[in-house]
């Protein structure tokens, strides 16, 4: 499965969008689950579903992604957001053995909660779609 693959070029991609670690102090991009004492701004992505399209007999996946800036007020949380997008939507990713056909921002989302600790931290950003295939 190209998961790994496909998860490392992700990182690779925000990681390497400077106007975002700019904007976070840092690079503060974490994959599925942040440090248990996060920094003040940071991105959190993982994936939320998809899989194998299966219409031909090139092997195909269809994936969607969360994607999200997280800070302590909306603000902070929606200008991480706008530089996830301009890193991200409708460019492609270079995957070990595998063709970035796909990568559209896709569902908006925008929401609060508290952390452990009773802080409440927003979360601005979108559902992203990933469409690859297998190269070899």
């Amino acid at each position: 499965m190209p998961v790994t693959a496909l998860e490392t070029a992700l990182y690779s991609k925000l990681t390497g969008a400077s106007a975002l670690i700019t904007e976070l102090g840092g690079t503060y991009i974490y994959n599925k689950q942040a440090p248990q004492d996060p920094p003040a701004k940071y991105v959190i992505f993982q994936q939320q579903g998809g899989g194998d399209i299966n219409d031909t007999p090139i092997r195909e996946r269809n994936l969607l992604y969360s994607i999200f800036g997280i800070a302590a007020t909306q603000e902070a949380a929606a200008a991480i957001d706008g530089r996830v997008d301009t890193a991200l939507h409708l460019l492609t990713l270079t995957i070990t053995n595998w063709a970035s056909v796909w990568l559209a921002r896709e569902t908006d989302v925008n929401f609060s909660e508290l952390d452990s600790g009773g802080v409440t931290r927003y979360r601005v950003g979108a559902i992203y779609r990933v469409v690859i295939d297998k190269t070899n």
